[in-house]
Parts: structure tokens; sequence; C-alpha cells
């Protein structure tokens, strides 16, 4: 039997209708970005970075430097409570710098070569609590490299999220840091059977604080602002609730006032923090 035209076009506009409709579900599949740490899990990570650095004096003189600086930091979950929150200890376990020469990664206790010195990194043994979003619920705001922001509705591919950090600091070195910026859920892949969310993240940081310092010799005191800008590269594990890897290229400008002596500095780096405990 023959069908007519107007059958065979419903047929078609049916047939069209069914494969945009699977084809739209699948594009906008959605994903709840949120951090699922176990009560005493503990994550190591291993940090590389290539920082430049040039120094102007009030002389005129430049000086720039490069450093290549290696780390590994242990995250420890101390507290995990029904309300979604959850509280970490970040321990440094091995930090050193080289001016001179980038050996390959030591081994801890093992300094071959060049000029290596130790390092502590500003939230070494620090007791942070976040929610499950990464946003800071201790008293005094913080901002940890290992926790990024995510975003408190379920995301799709080329969805984007806007947050803003604060983060200050205390002693002898007081000041106030701001980081504005917005993420972008660039793919989700599959990395050992896992879900993977590709994140791109792009900032500003400003930042403004004073100093002052009291030796037997002399006392030291002044002003500190900074402004620069981050991007990085994040894959988080969306199933196990975690960043597997973070790569970072930054660029900062700062400029210090002090009682003694006054400088600017010009800070270019670029580094890979991945999870090494998997």
């Amino acid at each position: 039997m023959k069908k007519s035209a107007p059958f065979l076009l419903l047929l078609l506009l049916t047939i069209f209708i069914f494969h945009y409709t699977v084809l739209s579900a699948f594009s906008q599949e959605s994903y709840a970005l949120e951090y699922k740490f176990p009560l005493h899990d503990q994550l190591q990570y291993k940090t590389e970075k290539i920082d430049s650095i040039t120094t102007s004096m009030p002389n005129g003189q430049e000086v720039t430097r490069q450093i290549t600086s290696y780390s590994i930091r242990t995250m420890t979950i101390e507290n995990a409570p029904p309300e979604n929150n959850f509280t970490v200890a970040i321990t440094t376990d091995s930090t050193w710098s080289n001016s001179e020469n980038e050996n390959d990664f030591p081994e801890r206790g093992n300094q071959p070569g060049g000029r290596r010195v130790r390092m502590s990194l500003p939230e070494e043994n620090l007791h942070l609590t976040f929610d499950k979003y990464g946003k800071s619920t201790t008293n005094e705001a913080v901002v940890s490299t290992l926790i990024i922001p995510l975003p408190e509705k379920p995301v799709s591919i080329n969805d984007q999220w806007n947050f803003n950090l604060n983060s200050k600091r205390k002693g002898r070195f007081q000041g106030e840091t701001t980081i504005r910026g917005k993420c972008l859920l660039y793919d989700v892949q599959q990395t050992e059977g896992n879900n993977t969310a590709v994140i791109i993240i792009n900032a500003e940081t400003k930042g403004e604080g004073k100093f002052r310092i009291k030796t037997p010799e002399r006392e030291m005191s002044g002003t500190n602002k900074n402004s620069g800008t981050i991007s990085s590269l994040v894959y988080f594990d969306i199933d196990k609730g975690r960043i597997n890897e973070i790569v970072t290229a930054e660029a900062s400008e700062s400029a210090t006032e002090g009682s003694a002596f006054s400088s600017s500095m010009i800070r270019t780096s670029k580094s890979t923090t991945k999870l090494i405990n998997k």
C-alpha cells in the first residue's frame, strides 16, 4: 500500500523530534559537584612550581630570579558532621625550593646539590572548616589551594558560576586578600571508571596589608599592596568528590613601602598539583 505524503512527513517529524529530545537530554545532563570526604580520610598532594620573580629597588636596580619549589602536603579529614560541613587539617610533609638548578623532585630527607631552603606554606598546620561546596565556614575567612569553590546547584557542560573569596592574615604580617572569579564546567571525562569534571577557573586577586618586624638590632614596619590574575585547569572526581589535579598559571605585581626600604615585585608562576595516594 502506498503511503501518503502527509503520513511520511508526520513520520519524519516524529523521528526528528524523538532524536532531538534524546540528544538534548544527553547534552544537558547535569552533575552535582560536591566534596564527599569520608571521616579520617587522608589525601596527599604533590606540587611542583616554577616562579620567575623580578624585584625593583629604589636605586633602580632590578634582580630576576627563577625558583623551582616542590612540596608534599597531607589533608586529613577531622570532622564530617551531618550538616555536610567538613573540617580538614593541612600539614606539610616536605617542601623545598631550588633557585640555582632544576633537579628532579627530591625524596624526603634527600638534598642533592643546589641551593635548597626549607619553606613553609600559609595553610600549613591549619584546621579549616568548609561546607560541601568548598565555602569556608571558619570564623576567620580562609582560602585553601586544595579546596576550590563548587556550584550549589547541579551544572551541565558549559555552565558557569561566580565566586568571591576573602582571606585574612594575622600576626606580624596582617592584611586581607580578595579573590573574585568565574568557573566553567568545560567537560566531563571518564577516568579509571569515574566521572571527572574538567573545570576552568579564571580569577583576579587584590590585597592590602601591613607588617611589623622587631629584632634586637632594629624594628621595621610598612605596608604592602598587590594584585594579580590566576588561571587554573582542575580535574575533579565527581564520584569520589575530590580534586585529582590542578594546573595553574599566575601573574602578580606588588609594592612594599617600609620604614627602612621600599621595593616592587613582578611574579609569574606555573604549578601542577597532583593527588599521589589514589
